[in-house]
């Protein structure tokens, strides 16, 4: 069976790229019509929804699906096949229960949460969230369990569907809500029994209700993912045999056992998740609060800096630019997930290796997957600040002054957070999950006096949240390698690894920045931005092989790579 085939680590990891990759581009397409759709005001109210959901999300699917993942990998390592298909029973009920709870808890909490973060029209969003909780952990049983047997085809399988279905669905019902709802309003001057004088105050009513419907895209798709994955565990199976079920020589555990080894990897791992996600909860509290009162006593400062008219009510001007700020995470998120790939694939692999205690196999694949995470972090954090301002022009043009300066800003807190994912994933892979979660800790303690400090500076305001971000991250990144080289005893030169992809991916920057320059009045936004990232992927791939930030041996694990090296070596460029 296809599940059957141990595939390696960089397999893993070109398939999940490349699933992420889609999925990102399917989740632009989706939040950037609806941005447009709905403005940076109902997008507040869909971040705040999502803002409340994340740590939730969090805490019940991102520790115990990669507990399940190390675990599986660990048994299969040592033959106990049995023990792997009781992991799988134990983890599914385990699973649905926290699901249920974490479904109800926001379904049943809505409005509490969402008056909590002082953003009460957010709660129809979070509504309708709710059900996602349920699904992903039914789904996640499914993509833990492959991870572990090294087989990351039905996670990718299943998040494409999930992220097409997302687009398609989520944007169809969100320009529906809003068709309907005006439609109304010039029927009946209301807007679900509302009265409004203006068609701006009926989108304004109807904004909380687009928001929503926008959110059931994401349900839907979770929805079909998860009916995906589990017909497709019924059908195929999981590539594991009969006779290895038979053999002898195994030990077995006891669903008592398995559920305890769960909880003993999977808590520390989802505590240090849920930490990781303060970051958005404190901004998510504290920028609207702060914002207030800097509005409050500073408006003048605030209308002349943005440009914002009478028609902009102050109280308004708050959760606007928290909006601007939650638009500016679209295109942060891409930093990170370009890496998690790397970050998902490294932990069957370095588990597999800790078990063995094979030291030189575990410094091999670390140093790899270290490498290749700078590699894939700093050009896209780097390209995506050099063509800020083209891309908010392309997708929300309305707040350019205020969300390009923003979105700068978080490109380098991106690249800190892309590269404390691997990190961490190694940490875990070698059984130290209680150490991420006391670091993340104080990496929070330190966001929160960074925005203290700095949003409550009027002429920073929400740029504030963003030098927050960034600070943060750098003291979890530096604290993360000090505790990687503690215990694996790996000694290797972070900045000489980081000095050859900078050099390269500032090249790749400029590239994209001179380009856009240079077209955009001629061919327009979106055909200078297609250029210029064509042109800086080019440019950047040449520069680290010529630098020796890519390397033969990294570019032999690539798909297709040895031809790609004797290619390069015909141009005179690999060595």
């Amino acid at each position: 069976m296809e599940g059957s085939k141990r595939r390696s680590f960089m397999q893993n990891s070109v398939v999940l790229m490349l699933s992420l990759l889609f999925v990102k581009i399917s989740g632009l397409l989706f939040k950037l019509p609806i941005v447009s759709l709905i403005g940076a005001t109902g997008y507040g109210y869909f971040n705040s929804a999502y803002s409340i959901y994340l740590p939730v999300y969090v805490l019940a699917l991102t520790g115990f699906p990669a507990a399940v993942s190390r675990f599986v990998a660990a048994e299969h390592s040592m033959g106990n096949y049995k023990n792997i298909r009781m992991i799988h029973k134990v983890s599914l009920y385990f699973f649905v229960s926290i699901g249920l709870l974490g479904t109800a808890f926001l379904a049943v909490g809505a409005d509490f949460l969402s008056s909590a973060v002082k953003n009460p029209n957010a709660a129809p969003a979070l509504l309708v969230l709710s059900p996602v909780v349920f699904f992903c952990c039914l789904m996640s049983v499914y993509r833990g369990y492959y991870s572990g047997l090294s087989n990351l085809y039905p996670s990718a399988i299943s998040q494409a569907i999930e992220a097409l279905c997302k687009l398609v669905v989520g944007v169809g019902a969100t320009y529906f809500m809003l068709q309907y709802g005006l439609e109304r309003f010039e029927e009946t001057g209301e807007v679900f029994g509302t009265a409004a004088q203006t068609r701006e105050e009926a989108i304004s009513l109807l904004s909380p209700y687009a928001a929503a419907a926008a959110i059931f895209g994401v349900s839907f798709g979770a929805i079909v993912a998860c009916a995906y994955i589990i017909l497709r565990h019924k059908i195929l199976g999981d590539g594991i045999t009969r006779d290895q079920l038979d053999s002898p020589e195994q030990s077995v555990l006891s669903s008592k056992a398995v559920l305890k080894k769960i909880l003993r990897v999977g808590i520390p791992i989802s505590l240090g998740a849920g930490v990781m996600q303060l970051s958005s909860i404190i901004d998510n509290f504290m920028i609207i609060n702060m914002l207030g009162g800097i509005v409050q006593n500073n408006e003048s400062l605030i209308r002349e800096m943005y440009g914002y008219g009478a028609d902009v009510a102050a109280s308004a001007i708050p959760n606007l630019l928290w909006g601007c700020f939650s638009v500016t995470l679209i295109f942060y998120n891409l930093v990170p997930l370009a890496v998690q790939s790397f970050s998902q694939s490294a932990i069957p692999d370095i588990t597999e290796s800790h078990v063995r205690g094979d030291k030189d196999s575990i410094y091999a694949k670390v140093r790899i997957v270290v490498k290749m995470s700078l590699l894939v972090a700093l050009p896209v954090g780097i390209g995506i600040m050099s063509v800020a301002d083209p891309i908010v022009k392309i997708f929300s043009a309305d707040t350019v002054a205020e969300t390009v300066p923003i979105l700068r800003i978080m490109c380098v807190a991106a690249i800190f957070s892309a590269l404390c994912q691997p990190v961490t994933s190694i940490l875990q892979s070698i059984g130290k999950y209680d150490s991420p979660v006391k670091v993340m800790l104080i990496a929070a303690v330190v966001k929160c006096l960074a925005n203290l400090a700095l949003i409550s500076v009027p002429s920073l305001n929400v740029k504030g949240a963003a030098l927050g971000s960034c600070v943060s991250y750098l003291v979890l990144l530096a604290i993360l390698i000090s505790l990687l080289k503690k215990y694996t005893g790996i000694r290797f030169n972070f900045i000489k690894m980081l000095i050859p992809p900078l050099v390269s991916a500032v090249a790749c920057g400029a590239s994209a920045y001179l380009v856009v320059s240079l077209l955009s009045d001629r061919i327009g936004n979106v055909g200078a931005l297609v250029i210029a990232i064509v042109l800086a992927a080019v440019v950047y791939f040449l520069l680290s092989v010529m630098t020796g930030a890519l390397g033969r041996n990294e570019i032999n694990l690539l798909p297709y790579g040895k031809k790609i090296a004797k290619v390069l070596e015909m141009m005179h460029i690999l060595r």
